[in-house]
């Protein structure tokens, strides 16, 4: 299994919606995400890809007791 998991994947992964994942996004929220692909100095194109290494140490990091 790769490190590198599409939104899909994080969604089914973590049992959430995958609008959940796009609404924190973009309000710059949410688990830590690379832009594959996209061309310097744009704001469309590319893939998203979530490393799950940086899921795990966010929900480590962000866990409320």
């Amino acid at each position: 299994m790769s490190d590198l998991l599409n939104e899909k994947e994080v969604a089914e992964k973590y049992n959430m919606a995958p609008g959940t994942l796009r609404r924190q996004r973009w309000a710059r929220i949410g688990f830590p995400y690379e832009v594959i692909g996209r061309p310097l100095n744009t704001k469309r194109g590319g893939v998203i890809r979530y490393r799950i290494s940086e899921i795990e140490d966010y929900l480590a990091k962000n866990r409320k007791l």
